[in-house]
Parts: C-alpha cells; structure tokens; sequence
C-alpha cells in the first residue's frame, strides 16, 4: 500500500482514467511537512510555544495519510486463498520490502545479522529503541497490516450486505467504529507494539475506512463547490476539530515545561483520553486539510512533492541530522528567536530532501517503487 505513501491506484472519473489525485497528493505532502515539524524537537531545542501548538498537528498528520489511502484504494473480496496471496504480495512488494532495504540505509552503523530482522519483525518496544528504524518508518508494518485487516473486513461486509440491507456507507462508520474500539480494548491489555504494527493497525484500518466513507462526499465537494466555499468549510472543520484536540490531549503548560498527560500516537496506540474523541478529532482535521488541498491544486510543486511523499518520511532524517549539526550552529550566531531558528530549520531540510528527489527517481527508485511482477519474476 504504497498508496499511503507512494504510488495510488488509477481512478475512474467521467467516464476516463486518470492517474493521479493531485488533491489528495497534496493533502500528503501537507501532513508529511508537519511530520518534518514535529521531528525538529528532536534536533534543536524548541519552546513551549512550539509544544503548545504541537497538538494540533498531531491530530493530524498522520491520520490524513491512512484517510488517503481510503480515499484512493481499492480491495478485492476475498472468494479464495490466491485473493489474499495476490494481495499480501503486493503489499509486501509496495510495502515491506522498501521498509527493510531502508532499515539498512537508517543503520549502516548497526549489527545486521539475523536478530536485526527478528527485531524489526517483532517491533517490541525495547527493541524498537535498539533498532532505531521504526522511528522513522514504523507506518510501513502498520499499514501492511491495516491493509490485511481492511482487505478481511470489506470482504464480511460485502457477505453482511448480502444478507442483510445496509448501506455500504453506514457499514464503512460502523466498521471504523468498531476497529478504534478494539484498538482501544487491545491497547488496555497489551503495551508493546505487537508483532509488525498489528496492534496499530486496528487503528490504520479504522481510519482507512473513513476515507472510504468521506470518498463521494469528497467527490461532490470538488466538482460542486467554490475555491471560497472549500476554505470556509475546511475553515469550519478546523474550528471543531482544535478545541476538541486539546480537550481529547490537553496541554499542561508550567513556567518552563509542556508536558502531555493524554498522549496522541497512532504508532504507538496512544489515542488520547477518549478513543471515539480521537476519531472525531481526525475526521474534522483530516477532512479540513484534504478539502484545503482541493484549493491548492495549481500550485504543482505540491502535487509533485506528494508524489514523493514517502521519499519526505524517509530522507528528512537524514537532512535534519545534517541542518542540526553543520548549519545552525553557524545561523545561531545571526539568529537568536526560536521561532526563526524552527522555521529556517525546516525550510532548508524541506530544500535538501527536494533536491534528492530527481536523483533518487533516476538512480535509485527501488527505494520507494514497489517492484514489479512480471510472470514469476520480479523486477525493479
């Protein structure tokens, strides 16, 4: 499901076929930014004022990455065992197999023997601080494992329907209902990551099923609204979803200390103080940015970004490791504001990871194209 982060499926409109959906290529490249944002406070010391603000991003930018793939995804129904095997081969193509090339590439200084893989295998906490990459890249298993639960659960509410009349959007918020829910059961009796992101991935699931929901909602917004109209909806979602943000993760602001005593993270499966809070809160913000992105369609650098969107999670790590080491220690001695510090901090890692992205596609592109399946060969 390189869907996610990569490549999407092909979709038909009007009667024709077009590739991409530059929108909600957008709305990735947004989120992914806002990643690239929350990963500086691991890199150079920020304010409370940064903290503060965090809260909003969180509710987030993540959660529009597993609404996209929803959004633009398609899943068989399940009538033998060479549906799953074709399906979880392609996942495991798209998915798997650039998480594990890139485990390489984020420990090359690390001992790459066979308990290395048991470990990002495993992806047990203790062991996820050893092996550092799922810092990173831990919404690779996550959404191969969302993937696998959706692909089960499209195919019981296809065999419900038939039995039973619903209509499939009713049966897509039940099914997001119930996921969130079970996450939120499974988190209460289980603290580890859980074997390939399974326990999360009730999570991912839940929110991809809301894509699936919003999808025609989506469709009529775009071709019947005004570019006014999408702002102020987007705008009007927004309103909802950051005071119920800090409602559902609320901030504890001292003299010199943030801290967060209801924690955000879908990795992790931490969904704040309420489960079904934390959907709303995800569903208001999402849906604000994907619709925001629907106005930003001309500005083609960001739907070119989105399409390297996966290139952004993965790169940056390394570009913030350089800006933090080798280039503002040499800004702080014009620059003294956080603020600035934060905000140029950004803009020249977002300006490294950019300038990679034409290497890497001529180059190197089996580092986030799935690979091909041509007969029983597979190729780069």
């Amino acid at each position: 499901m390189t869907d996610l982060a990569m490549n999407m499926e092909d979709k038909k409109i009007g009667g024709g076929v077009v590739g991409r959906i530059k929108y909600i290529d957008i709305a990735k490249i947004i989120s992914v930014f806002f990643v690239l944002v929350d990963h500086i406070q691991y890199f150079l010391p920020v304010n409370n004022s940064y903290m503060v603000l965090r809260v909003i991003w969180i509710a987030f930018f993540l959660q529009v990455l597993f609404m996209a793939t929803g959004i633009t995804s398609s899943y068989p129904i399940i009538t033998s065992a060479k549906d799953i095997i074709i399906f979880i081969d392609k996942k495991l193509r798209a998915l798997i197999i650039p998480y594990f090339i890139w485990c390489f590439f984020l420990n090359m200084y690390g001992n790459h023997d066979i308990s290395f893989f048991i470990r990002v295998l495993l992806g047990k906490q203790e062991d996820l601080n050893m092996v550092g990459v799922n810092g990173v890249l831990w919404f690779c298993p996550v959404i191969f494992m969302s993937n696998v639960i959706t692909l089960f659960a499209v195919t019981g509410i296809h065999y419900i329907r038939k039995k039973i009349s619903i209509h499939i959007n009713f049966c897509y918020l039940i099914m997001s209902l119930v996921l969130i829910v079970f996450h939120d059961v499974i988190n209460n009796f289980y603290g580890d990551y859980l074997s390939f992101g399974l326990r999360s991935g009730f999570c991912g699931s839940a929110l991809i099923f809301m894509g699936m929901f919003v999808k025609d909602v989506l469709n009529v917004i775009y071709r019947k609204f005004s570019i006014i109209k999408k702002i102020f909806l987007s705008l009007f979602l927004f309103a909802i979803g950051i005071p119920l943000a800090y409602v559902n993760m609320p901030v504890m602001v001292g003299d010199t200390t943030v801290s967060y005593p209801h924690a955000i993270w879908i990795g992790m499966g931490k969904l704040g103080r309420n489960c079904i809070l934390f959907m709303l809160v995800s569903f208001c913000m999402s849906m604000g940015i994907i619709i925001l992105s629907m106005c930003l369609e001309r500005v083609r650098v960001f739907s070119y970004w989105g399409k390297h969107s996966f290139l952004f999670m993965t790169i940056h790590i390394y570009t913030h490791s350089i800006v933090a080491a080798h280039i503002i220690p040499a800004i702080r001695t014009f620059v003294r504001d956080d603020n600035i510090l934060i905000f140029l901090f950004f803009l020249i890692s977002v300006c490294m990871v950019a300038a990679t992205i034409p290497f890497v596609d001529r180059y190197m592109p089996f580092l986030y194209k799935p690979i091909k399946k041509q007969g029983d060969k597979y190729i780069i």
